[in-house]
């Protein structure tokens, strides 16, 4: 299985190396010459579109290159486990360079004196694929249960949720004053109370699209919050969900939510504008009609900045 997968990129590859970097291109041709039944063309897929292929062609120089492979492979077991992730960066460096090993499934691999250097790839028994809707992610970093995120480790200084993620709990990333930045995926439809409360070294949040639910306090005492994004789709913020970030300067919120609770911006200080939308129609108790735009003073600013 895995053989096939390198074969089948180092035939994409030999025609054109540049396809490596175009990922709708790489993309469409995997799809049409790897086997449909490989096991790994579901998350060969994934890797492409989180831009594996693009980065062993940009900054792997030869298969020896080690400290270019295990960036990549750092970066990618951020979300995906250590050794699938070594794993599947050496696919694609294998499928770059060229190799004649023997990818067995039966015994453990011996790199080819081609590449003397290269770590070999892990045979399929010790590294099951994943399955279609598997969510793939490092466990010593995330905790998951039924697409639920529970838990987040506080070592890591960045975070991108895995994909699959639907829901990101109660006090999930609570008090994790590392945490410099966090990528949200499309795909989550809740934030739970005081999911990122206390993250004071946050600088900058987007909530991506289709996230119908910002909870209470979700945002709440995140210090060094200075821009916050909600995108598209949402529906209702919670009470006090940004209370107390004291460096909030900007806020957008985009069409489609319809329901803030009063107060959630209480005690942010230093916040000059928010553009709210159109489709806002209640704000606590209070019923409203605005028209979308970015807003300095008066009632709607009011009933979004005043002390509870």
């Amino acid at each position: 299985m895995i053989t096939e997968a390198v074969n089948t990129l180092r035939t994409i590859y030999t025609r054109d190396s540049g396809a490596f970097s175009n990922k709708a291109q790489l993309t469409i041709s995997t799809e049409k010459l790897l086997n449909p039944d490989n096991i790994y063309l579901p998350i060969v897929l994934q890797a492409i579109d989180m831009n594996v292929a693009t980065l062993v062609a940009s900054n792997v120089k030869s298969s020896t290159d080690t400290d270019a492979i295990k960036t990549i492979s750092q970066k990618l077991s951020l979300t995906w486990r250590e050794e699938l992730a070594d794993q599947i960066v050496n696919i694609f460096v294998q499928a770059k360079f060229g190799s004649t090993t023997e990818l067995n499934a039966q015994k453990p691999l011996v790199v080819s004196e081609e590449n003397p250097s290269l770590p070999p790839l892990i045979p399929d028994e010790k590294v099951p694929a994943p399955q279609l809707n598997e969510i793939i992610y490092d466990k010593r970093i995330f905790t998951i249960e039924n697409q639920v995120l529970i838990k987040f480790s506080n070592k890591q200084t960045r975070a991108t949720i895995p994909k699959g993620v639907t829901a990101i709990a109660e006090k999930a990333f609570f008090n994790c004053h590392n945490l410099t930045s966090v990528t949200i995926p499309v795909g989550v439809v809740s934030i739970g109370k005081f999911a990122f409360a206390e993250c004071s070294s946050l600088t900058e949040i987007i909530i991506p699209e289709g996230v119908t639910l910002i909870d209470d306090c979700a945002f709440a005492w995140c210090s060094g919050l200075k821009s916050v994004i909600i995108e598209k789709n949402g529906k209702s913020i919670g009470k006090s969900t940004f209370m107390e970030c004291i460096n909030l300067t900007s806020v957008t919120i985009h069409e489609g939510v319809t329901h803030i609770n009063q107060g959630v911006f209480t005690w942010c200080d230093k916040l000059k504008n928010i553009f709210v939308p159109s489709t806002l129609k209640t704000i606590g108790e209070s019923e409203v009609n605005v028209e979308s735009g970015v807003i300095t003073e008066g009632d709607i600013w009011n009933l979004l900045t005043q002390n509870l």
